[in-house]
């Protein structure tokens, strides 16, 4: 409810909508550690939504943000503290659709066609993250790190997702 809400008050009001985006992810972001399936499935659509709600002006600040205080800087922050974090383990298919949906509505260009999208300014280190647990020993998502990484590939393309991954994302030792 509370994603469908953020989205509609982003359609009419986008600058009242952007000032309490960051309070409202960080309460539905709290029930991506829940034990209950469906509640973290809830809370990742919820957030899917509001990652539709981030505005030109709320992306450029964080793409320009060197001290990482805009709303946008700290999802990904908190994002990216969640794929290590234990708290989260149980949530992975949750966080990697989260990541999905960020590369997916920080997709396009508003300069030239030749410039960084800001899923590449703001969200290479993340995607390489999940490349990196994408290739741990033991890692039970891989399915899901591969369709997150998909994404990646459709919206960066393929030169920029290589430079910061190895083409083989299969451990040394599967074949041994």
């Amino acid at each position: 409810m509370l994603g469908n809400a953020m989205l509609s008050y982003s359609l009419t009001d986008s600058v009242s909508c952007t000032a309490e985006l960051g309070k409202v992810w960080k309460t539905v972001w709290a029930f991506l550690e829940s034990s209950d399936l469906p509640t973290r499935k809830a809370a990742a659509q919820s957030l899917d939504l509001m990652s539709r709600c981030f505005t030109p002006d709320v992306i450029s600040s964080a793409i320009n943000d060197g001290e990482a205080k805009s709303t946008l800087s700290r999802v990904i922050t908190q994002t990216a503290k969640a794929l290590d974090s234990l708290a989260y383990a149980r949530s992975m298919p949750e966080l990697l659709s989260v990541i999905s949906s960020l590369i997916t509505n920080l997709r396009y260009r508003k300069e030239c066609q030749g410039s960084p999208t800001p899923a590449e300014s703001l969200l290479l280190p993340l995607i390489k993250q999940v490349g990196d647990l994408r290739i741990q020993k033991g890692f039970e998502y891989k399915e899901g790190a591969d369709a997150t990484l998909a994404i990646a590939m459709r919206v960066l393309g393929p030169q920029v997702l290589l430079q910061v991954l190895p083409p083989n994302l299969e451990p040394a030792d599967r074949y041994a």
